[in-house]
């Protein structure tokens, strides 16, 4: 007795092929029906419902500072010009820098 059981994994096919060419190999007995529910799952799982968050408009916006951290700015009247009724919303100014237009 060598030892060997005969229950190795081995069933005696040491390189024989029992069939010609990879065609003639049996089909996996339920390849079709695990095909088919492969699909299905894939069919139907984008229908699955998916919880919807609720975002308020709040949450998306950044806090903004508040206008005592924003300085430096003028925060006195240095220079008036006069001469209009309204608000001047744009000016320019001449390229020498003497004139403005509003």
């Amino acid at each position: 007795d060598d030892g060997d059981d005969g229950d190795d994994g081995d069933d005696g096919d040491d390189g024989d092929n029992r069939y010609d060419s990879l065609r003639k190999v049996p089909q996996y007995p339920r390849y079709m029906q695990e095909l088919y529910e492969r699909c299905l799952e894939l069919y139907i799982c984008p229908r699955a419902k998916t919880k919807k968050t609720r975002l308020e408009a709040k949450s998306l916006l950044p806090d903004l500072p508040k206008p005592s951290e924003l300085r430096p700015f003028p925060t006195q009247l240095t220079l008036v010009y006069e001469g209009h009724k309204g608000r001047v919303r744009s000016i320019s100014v001449h390229p020498t820098g003497h004139w403005l237009a509003s």
